[in-house]
């Protein structure tokens, strides 16, 4: 499997990514600058997480704006999965690529990520159940 990963400035995980891609698939991911406009031929893309800048600034929403996002967005018309982890789910989030599939306009109508009810974070383990098999993941 050929995969990508998006480098943007300031994240953290995106080495972790590149570390968990090669163990899985034996192979090298390419590390691609968000202000990239090109991504190689790949059969995954990853948006990590890990913005140093913290969630207030909205990370997400910013990254959701680069330049590499358009061909990202090109990739998954194509059926190329993408996978966005914490600010990069964000990303996909604030795009409209989840759930809309495709790059909508911002406004306030749009789904977002926002704090829990308790407001600080919360570690527990909890019940999910498999909604559709109809995913790579």
């Amino acid at each position: 499997m050929r995969s990508a990963v998006i480098v943007f400035p300031a994240s953290n995980c995106d080495r972790d990514a590149k570390v968990a891609l090669e163990a899985m698939t034996g192979k090298t991911p390419h590390m691609v600058w968000h202000q990239d406009s090109e991504l190689p031929a790949v059969d995954l893309v990853v948006l990590p997480g890990g913005f140093s800048y913290g969630d207030y600034l909205r990370c997400g929403a910013i990254a959701s704006r680069s330049p590499i996002m358009r061909a990202v967005i090109d990739a998954a018309a194509k059926g190329v999965p993408v996978f966005g982890v914490c600010n990069g789910f964000q990303a996909l989030i604030k795009l409209g690529l989840v759930p809309y599939g495709r790059i909508v306009e911002p406004s306030a109508e749009l789904p977002t990520l926002t704090f829990n009810e308790i407001g600080r974070h919360q570690s527990r383990i909890v019940r999910t159940r498999v909604a559709s098999a109809l995913s790579p993941w």
